[in-house]
């Protein structure tokens, strides 16, 4: 009853409700969550523990249904540290799409996850650059 309120009281047209999409995937050489937005229900995320996280990195995170008061760095960190993924790779933080998009300074991520998540190793690939992130040796 819950979900159904939410839903019914967020309806954005045919977009649904606007949430963040995560995923889950367990192999066998470990687990890995993909977000593709920078929001989370803290419910969901607070049990899980992905070897490899793949976090979104733009705008203005939502946790719970609410905008966070504060920093995308502090955003990202306070995810990081919520799960503790051993490591952590960035997502729609690149300028993807000139003209549309904004590159993100990933400095205050970097140095904010430092501070949070010490265990998470931050991984940033170049671009189109291949990254072997999985199994987490």
């Amino acid at each position: 009853a819950d979900c159904l309120e939410h839903l019914a009281s967020s309806q954005q047209g045919d977009r649904g409700d606007g949430g963040a999409l995560v995923y889950f995937f367990e192999t066998p050489d470990g687990s890995l969550l993909y977000q593709d937005t920078s929001g989370h229900w803290t419910g969901i995320l607070r049990d899980l523990r992905p070897d490899v996280a793949i976090l979104a990195a733009a705008g203005r995170g939502n946790i719970d249904g609410e905008p966070i008061q504060g920093s995308l760095s502090q955003f990202v960190a306070r995810q990081a540290e919520l799960l503790r993924p051993r490591r952590l790779l960035l997502c729609h933080h690149d300028d993807w799409l000139p003209g549309f998009s904004i590159d993100t300074d990933v400095a205050p991520i970097r140095e904010a996850l430092a501070r949070a998540a010490p265990h998470t190793e931050l991984l940033e690939p170049g671009y189109l650059a291949a990254s072997e992130i999985l199994p987490v040796r």
